[in-house]
């Protein structure tokens, strides 16, 4: 008798074993999924961003008439804000509530998408203006954003790294999502407008501040969403995980969190890389309004003084942020870029449809490449392999961008053959 009691008992406790594994597992399993508040918000981010894309295209080349030449700096003016991450960090340490810094930046992303809509004709410095604004007013948060994401994953403990790519991988999958999402509402506004309005009319100014005005608004609904949560404001699921891991990681990081000193010298470099852009990008209207020699004297004060600073700097800098430069580089250099996405635009502007098509093929394929970089290769997210999946990845595209030289033999006579070629340049 005394034996069943004692295997009953046993049987008892090997249950009780079992279930908390399976317990854990599961808890395991859920503490790898994002914050659907985040992801919420990361899909918005996606879906402002693409939804106004292809009027904001009309607002620069039709209505506001950017000159040819100014077109690479206006590239480089509405990518500055992304490169200014260092200076959010500083910022944003100044304020106790981050809920409230990111819902204030979202509504007043919204006011600039509004601003936008209504730039005159022939408006091409308010064109500047209003990219530089809307875009800050949307990387700043999308900065915020990323930071709220690297503390649910330092919440969890254990491997950090493989926890933030996953964590990076669901992000920007949400993101794209909303993005093509964003784009296939695009595509069904302008196929009613193509049953009901003329070929030259269904890209018109009314449609474009339709557009826009449905992006701020989306903008600003964001903002409440962010606000009504407290994104950001230690109110998510891994507040219980926070407060027991956390702190401990943190103070096993301390020593390697950059003094706001260093903090400072990014912001600097990042200013003077962008200025040394912009200079090189503006050398003829600069020589033209003053001389040849002006605009070598400005261009060899930029350059040397980012020589000097990134000398200063180059000692602390580890292979990540050196990667992270050359990303930064990579994508503020004025290249042919924004030209070739201007010049898509002037071949399809009777026919918007079909640049929403470009949108929603570009997407998809980034959605696939997003999920498929977190399904396998967020265990190389750091050291070595973390650099050469970058480095692998941009050579490809590298050298895939070159098909882009396709597009200038081809005429708006054949469009079925560009959006082949388009097709291809996105894969």
């Amino acid at each position: 008798m005394a034996e069943c009691e004692q295997d009953s008992d046993s049987t008892q406790a090997a249950d009780r074993v079992n279930l908390s594994a399976n317990a854990q597992t599961t808890a395991d399993k859920d503490q790898k999924m994002l914050s659907w508040h985040l992801k919420c918000l990361f899909s918005l981010n996606g879906a402002t961003l693409s939804f106004p894309s292809t009027a904001l295209l009309y607002i620069v080349n039709t209505r506001a008439a950017v000159p040819l030449v100014y077109l690479s700096v206006y590239g480089a003016v509405a990518f500055l804000p992304y490169s200014l991450k260092p200076f959010y960090a500083l910022m944003s340490n100044c304020i106790s509530r981050r809920d409230y810094l990111i819902s204030f930046l979202l509504f007043m992303s919204g006011i600039s998408l509004f601003a936008t809509a209504f730039i005159p004709e022939g408006g091409a410095v308010w064109c500047f203006i209003c990219a530089f604004a809307r875009e800050f007013f949307s990387a700043w948060p999308e900065f915020l954003l990323g930071v709220t994401l690297i503390e649910e994953a330092q919440s969890l403990g254990g491997n950090f790294d493989a926890s933030a790519a996953l964590f990076q991988s669901q992000a920007a999958t949400a993101r794209n999502l909303g993005s093509l999402s964003a784009n296939i509402c695009g595509l069904l506004f302008f196929l009613l407008r193509h049953f009901f309005a003329s070929e030259h009319q269904q890209l018109n100014y009314l449609a474009v501040v339709l557009i826009l005005f449905v992006t701020g608004l989306m903008n600003v609904l964001g903002a409440a969403f962010a606000l009504h949560h407290e994104i950001g404001n230690n109110h998510s699921p891994y507040q219980l995980l926070r407060q027991t891991h956390l702190g401990a990681t943190l103070r096993r990081r301390q020593d390697t969190i950059p003094s706001n000193k260093c903090f400072l010298g990014d912001v600097i470099l990042v200013i003077l890389l962008q200025l040394v852009v912009m200079t090189f990008s503006l050398r003829l209207p600069i020589v033209n309004i003053c001389s040849e020699t002006a605009w070598n004297f400005i261009f060899l004060f930029f350059l040397s003084a980012m020589v000097i600073i990134s000398g200063m700097n180059y000692h602390r800098w580890t292979r990540v942020q050196r990667v992270g430069l050359f990303l930064i580089v990579n994508n503020a250099v004025p290249s042919a870029g924004y030209l070739m996405v201007s010049y898509t635009y002037s071949l399809f502007q009777s026919n918007p449809m079909v640049l929403q098509l470009f949108g929603i093929v570009n997407d998809a394929i980034t959605t696939s490449a997003s999920w498929g970089y977190g399904r396998f290769l967020s265990i190389y997210s750091s050291g070595f392999e973390f650099v050469t999946v970058i480095a692998a990845t941009t050579i490809v595209a590298s050298l895939l961008s070159f098909l882009n030289i396709l597009l200038l033999d081809l005429n708006v006579e054949n469009q079925l053959k560009v959006f082949g070629t388009v097709v291809v340049v996105f894969c």
